[in-house]
């Protein structure tokens, strides 16, 4: 039971002055604790000890960057209820730097320096090996989020839980997510869409930065811009660091690697990840008649399983990529490299047909036989020419080893494979 009072007491109700006031008042700068309304900070730094209480607000609406509400926090720099240190600005029911407990108010930018002259309320996410003369030291770590009190000159510290949320105010899409998975902020996936640039001293090994990326997601889409062009069918990338991940292009036999200079500067790629590698998209053009002449600045690119037909002499002053089981072919023509660059040459052939219109111009003959190791086979195709190329294929692939062709009279010839046997070889014979 508590103390009672004692002596005559006399109580009454806070009561309108008459009938026509409105309301009864108590003026805030009159009362003990509760909210106080001042003007600028000093007059709130001027409230005397009589009407202070500790945990009461005060708001200061006329003082540029220091208005807000702000509450007298016992302990925050001492005990002694006139230190107006203790003034804290009011949050609400979040941490101590704001908002509430999984969606907190928004950060100007993931930053990894200190900076030098921070203004109140300034809020970051820390980047990567944080440095500053605060920034650097205790637990100031990578993904913790600071507010600046310019009341105390201190940094305060959020420590994300699972599923917080918070804005990135310099950046677009910028919805962030703490995961305690990783242990690590990432955007969040829907419409997720990353820009970047990618650089090589070789043509292999390709990096680029980006602050929004912290690793790599399978349900991103990165667009890249390649500065150089490949130099050949390895290529890697590595975004801020997280890992060199090998590049493959998406076709519609599945991901292959890539023949020199493939990849072009002037054009940006669709990249996603898919847990291994980043699948590359090439543009479609529309179906070109076939060139000729391969200028100096153009690259043409010759896939598995397919070939490049030329009737007449073929001229290269620039690029001409043939992949391992790719074919040109250079009827009634020779190659003339002029200061270009052919890749895998051995698979230019060069035939001569016949043109007399009595020799028909061009004759086929066509087969499907076993080819045993070691075991020489003879072929009838009655072309009636000496001069003629022969093809084997494993089923849809072309066999470019280990084949040898003896021509006998002008009508058969004797295939012999000393490689792996064959059970069912498609031989193709032009002449």
């Amino acid at each position: 039971m508590g103390i009672k009072n004692t002596g005559t007491l006399v109580t009454a109700a806070i009561r309108p002055n008459n009938s026509d006031d409105k309301i009864a008042s108590a003026y805030a700068v009159e009362i003990k604790g509760g909210l106080h309304s001042y003007v600028t900070k000093n007059d709130r730094n001027s409230i005397i000890s009589e009407r202070r209480e500790w945990g009461m607000l005060c708001n200061v609406y006329n003082d540029g960057v220091n208005n807000g509400t702000y509450q007298l926090v016992y302990g925050k720099a001492s005990t002694n209820i006139m230190d107006n240190l203790n003034w804290v600005k009011f949050v609400g029911s979040g941490s101590g730097s704001g908002g509430s407990a999984y969606w907190i108010d928004p950060v100007k930018s993931v930053e990894s320096n200190e900076p030098g002259s921070p203004t109140d309320g300034d809020r970051y996410i820390l980047g990567p090996s944080p440095t500053g003369t605060v920034w650097g030291v205790g637990s100031f770590v990578e993904d913790v989020v600071v507010q600046y009190d310019s009341t105390t000159s201190t940094w305060n510290i959020t420590t994300p839980m699972d599923g917080m949320s918070v804005r990135v105010n310099d950046q677009d899409n910028s919805i962030y997510r703490y995961e305690i998975s990783t242990t690590s902020w990432v955007k969040e996936k829907e419409n997720q869409l990353l820009s970047v640039a990618a650089s090589s001293n070789n043509g292999i090994a390709y990096t680029a930065t980006d602050q929004r990326v912290f690793s790599y997601d399978v349900d991103s889409l990165y667009m890249v811009q390649f500065a150089t062009a490949n130099a050949g069918g390895t290529v890697t990338l590595n975004i801020n660091g997280l890992g060199a991940k090998t590049v493959k292009q998406q076709t519609d036999a599945g991901l292959l690697s890539f023949s020199g200079k493939d990849i072009s500067t002037s054009v940006k790629y669709n990249l996603q990840y898919d847990g291994t590698y980043f699948r590359l998209t090439k543009p479609q053009s529309d179906p070109t008649l076939v060139k000729y002449r391969i200028q100096t600045s153009e690259t043409v690119v010759v896939p598995a399983y397919q070939e490049y037909l030329v009737y007449g002499d073929l001229e290269v002053n620039g690029f001409l990529n043939v992949d391992p089981m790719g074919k040109v072919v250079v009827i009634n023509g020779a190659l003339n490299i002029n200061g270009g660059t052919v890749s895998n040459s051995s698979n230019v052939h060069l035939v001569t047909l016949a043109t007399s219109v009595s020799n028909v111009a061009v004759r086929k003959y066509s087969t499907s036989l076993a080819l045993p190791n070691g075991t020489p086979i003879s072929i009838t195709h009655n072309l009636n020419s000496m001069s003629i190329f022969t093809s084997v294929y494993d089923g849809l692939t072309l066999v470019t080893s280990n084949i040898d062709i003896s021509l006998g009279s002008s009508n058969d010839i004797t295939i012999t494979n000393n490689g792996t046997s064959i059970a069912s070889a498609n031989v193709v014979i032009m002449g």
